[in-house]
């Protein structure tokens, strides 16, 4: 069960990364669909032109370039999007399912065939053999799309399309409830929203301005009805904490911070699924719908994609989800008689199975010298590589001839020996290189700061350059204190580069975060300082960790490395993984693909000292993180050093003056 829970969280991770960056492109398509289609605030024939043009050709292809992109980068978006073109022309619906088939195929397609090429095109000739491989590929691609695949998704699309309609005529899509709640809940709904209800949503809303699809998953009254419940109801720090969630799932549509009552109390969960099945009711009785995808669930995204005539529909079917799960909750907790609910549980951490026993196969399954050490991550820009700075410190200082390098799990090949991932993420790193021939073992940790488990490592590397196959015994106190922590990823962009970006990371002495003393290549032309004093804020009061993350993150914004979409990627990030790292210490930085919207690489400092709660975890600093072209990287090793020792920690919680911030790290090396 836990293997089919990876790969469907695989899924809907990946169809969400192709739906999600075009978000914006939806909202737009949505509110000239609202103003300017006849039955529209302002009707006009002139712009009502913009809007069959942008749904039938542009929403299919920008969700083809991304899924190819995503697949095989630039180049495998051109031929995501020429595969995708091929399914658009012809078609009597639109093409977003195909869309996202064909984006991700044409560019698996395109890097066979590269792959044939590499190593055997002469010098001079590769632009030449690039442009007319994609040219011919592309070609093909479209053909094939136009004339095999398109009556295969037209066929489908119709059958679904016809489904869902024969529901919501039955009034039978209430019942959809009864599978969404719960697949929320455990992050696989992205499957069901961005692989069915948008599409034909879309397809619903082209016809008839609206659609009622739009609102079985995103109807935010169900999560605020939670939060309410539990801040009427609820007892102990759960009562104390649902106000705050309250306001941020009604203004902020963030729906990740109610998860954890549903999950401390589950028999609650009947209650969101009843307050959905009841705000369906209400919306198909009424007549209401949105015109595009309500992003973020919040009540006034709901009002923004609400078209003229479903206002009162639509903020009836809200306000009756909202009552009825507040109610419900209500009514639960009062039969409940537990008497505290001191402790809610982590979120967006999923049990893919203790460490305990692994450490120990690990070990064993070890076969020859190891000489190359891959810490592999999801996706991210900092965590990682301070993990690597750690461990190649400690590999030096024990003489051992091994590479340590950092790579994403989706870039993961048969090269490393040996791979060190976090225990949330291993179960995805083994079956990212189980279709490998070559036996590498996963070593599972519960914390890439926790210094402990680097000298465990030292002692398995000693003994396998000594030649001792059988050092099960080494790795087996570390494995009984693992504990479930997600982890949080590197940046793809920099998977490969690993070793020449952090050569000297460990012993180059003058390495600190001070304009004065910075002193790598990258960081003297760089146009600016990455860790300047204005990138300080001490003394800070933060209601919640998502509050505490935007702080970090509009220190860099205001002070000009980023863009404000990179906040939400921060934000993003940790609702995918924590980036909370042990030692009382957090590092928010962007989700793979936000380093478009970093200007210049920067770092940030937030100090809290009454802490911020992180999933139980109590964080006093925050690092926030804006690398580019791996300006930031020898800075991350510094960093790293200081936040392993508990007591750097404690001074940095406690400094009175920003120059004692810059003086911690300065006097590190």
């Amino acid at each position: 069960m836990g293997e089919l829970k990876v790969k469907i969280q695989k899924f809907g991770a990946f169809l969400s990364g192709m739906v999600m960056p075009n978000i914006g492109a939806f909202i737009a398509w949505g509110i000239l669909t609202a103003l300017f289609i006849p039955a529209g605030w302002f009707p006009n024939e002139t712009m009502n032109k913009l809007v069959s043009p942008t749904l039938t050709y542009l929403m299919p292809i920008l969700l083809g370039y991304t899924g190819g992109k995503m697949v095989y980068d630039k180049r495998g978006g051109v031929a995501g999007a020429l595969a995708t073109m091929g399914v658009v022309i012809g078609a009597d619906i639109t093409m977003l399912i195909g869309g996202m088939v064909m984006g991700p195929l044409g560019a698996w397609v395109m890097k066979k065939v590269d792959k044939c090429f590499e190593g055997k095109v002469k010098p001079g000739l590769e632009m030449l053999v690039d442009n007319f491989s994609m040219g011919i590929v592309g070609a093909l691609l479209m053909a094939f799309g136009f004339l095999a695949v398109e009556p295969v998704f037209n066929v489908v699309l119709t059958v679904l399309s016809a489904g869902v309609n024969w529901l919501v005529a039955k009034n039978l899509l209430p019942l959809t409830a009864i599978f969404v709640q719960p697949a929320q809940v455990l992050f696989l709904n992205n499957a069901i929203n961005h692989g069915i209800m948008i599409p034909i949503g879309v397809e619903q809303a082209a016809k008839a301005g609206k659609s009622i699809l739009f609102l079985v998953e995103a109807n935010g009254g169900v999560w605020t009805g939670v939060a309410l419940g539990f801040a009427i109801w609820g007892k102990g720090m759960a009562k104390k904490s649902a106000p705050a969630a309250t306001i941020i799932m009604g203004v902020g549509g963030i729906a990740e911070v109610t998860f954890p009552y549903v999950l401390s109390k589950p028999k609650t969960i009947i209650a969101p699924i009843l307050g959905n099945m009841a705000g369906l009711f209400t919306l198909t009785a009424l007549n209401g719908g949105t015109v595009a995808a309500v992003s973020p669930g919040s009540f006034f995204a709901l009002l923004a994609m609400t078209p003229k005539g479903s206002f009162v529909a639509n903020i009836a079917g809200y306000v009756v989800a909202l009552v009825v799960t507040a109610v419900l909750v209500g009514i639960i907790l009062k039969l409940d008689k537990s008497e505290d609910m001191d402790e809610l549980p982590e979120v967006n951490k999923p049990n893919f199975g203790k460490t305990a026993g692994n450490a120990k196969e690990t070990v064993k399954s070890v076969s020859g010298k190891i000489e190359k050490l891959f810490f592999a991550c999801d996706a991210g820009m900092g965590s990682s590589v301070m993990g690597v700075s750690l461990m190649k410190k400690k590999v030096e200082e024990a003489g051992l001839d091994v590479t340590v390098e950092h790579i994403s799990v989706k870039s993961l090949t048969d090269e490393p020996d040996m791979i060190v991932t976090t225990n949330a993420l291993k179960a995805r790193v083994e079956d990212t290189i189980s279709k490998y021939d070559k036996q590498i073992p996963v070593f599972g940790v519960a914390n890439l700061l926790d210094e402990a488990n680097y000298d465990e490592l030292i002692s398995i590397l000693k003994e396998n350059a000594a030649g001792t196959s059988n050092a099960t015994g080494v790795a087996s106190e570390t494995a009984a204190k693992a504990q479930n922590t997600e982890g949080v990823a590197i940046n793809t962009e920099y998977a490969g580069n690993t070793n020449n970006n952090t050569k000297n990371n460990n012993t180059n002495s003058t390495n600190t975060l001070t304009q004065d003393n910075i002193t790598s290549e990258e960081e003297k032309t760089s146009s600016r300082n990455l860790f300047p004093e204005e990138n300080i804020i001490l003394n800070a009061k933060v209601a919640d960790k998502t509050e505490a993350i935007r702080l970090a993150g509009n220190l860099l914004k205001d002070h000009g490395y980023v863009e404000p979409e990179y906040i939400d990627a921060m934000i993003q990030r940790d609702r995918e993984a924590s980036v909370y790292l042990g030692n009382h210490f957090a590092i928010p930085h962007g989700v793979a693909g936000s380093e478009k919207y970093i200007k210049e690489s920067g770092i940030s400092f937030v100090q809290i000292p009454d802490g911020v709660d992180f999933d139980g975890e109590t964080a006093y600093v925050m690092v926030g993180i804006a690398g580019k072209n791996g300006e930031h990287i020898e800075i991350l090793g510094n960093i790293a050093e200081v936040c392993t020792d508990v007591g750097n920690v404690e001074k940095l919680r406690t400094a009175k003056d920003k120059k004692e911030i810059l003086e911690i790290f300065k006097n590190l090396r």
